[in-house]
């Protein structure tokens, strides 16, 4: 059990850089990996300790954190991208104008 919390811990890790990047695909894969890694600690329910427990309730408050922030750079990159599209349509009508 121990391995499979220190493996989801360093899982978290790398979730945590690829978010601070704003690699969104790559987060995505992460979680994947991620909520694999969960299941099987899960399917093994009998063999969680109380001091798992705790550090379980630690590494699913990360989680839920880094879930936010890629939630915010999610709509971030929806909100430049929409921005972009709605400059280029301008620039295209400008063009056409002119």
């Amino acid at each position: 059990m121990q391995a499979k919390l220190e493996e989801l811990e360093v899982q978290l890790n790398i979730l945590e850089q690829v978010v601070a990047k704003q690699y969104v695909k790559e987060s995505t894969v992460q979680l994947e990996v991620i909520t694999n890694l969960l299941k099987d600690v899960f399917s093994q329910v009998p063999d969680i300790t109380g001091s798992d427990q705790e550090r379980l309730q630690e590494l699913n408050q990360q989680l839920i954190e880094l879930c936010h922030q890629l939630q915010v750079a999610r709509d971030s990159s929806k909100s430049e991208l929409s921005n972009i599209i709605k400059n280029k349509k301008k620039v295209g009508l400008y063009n056409q104008i002119k």
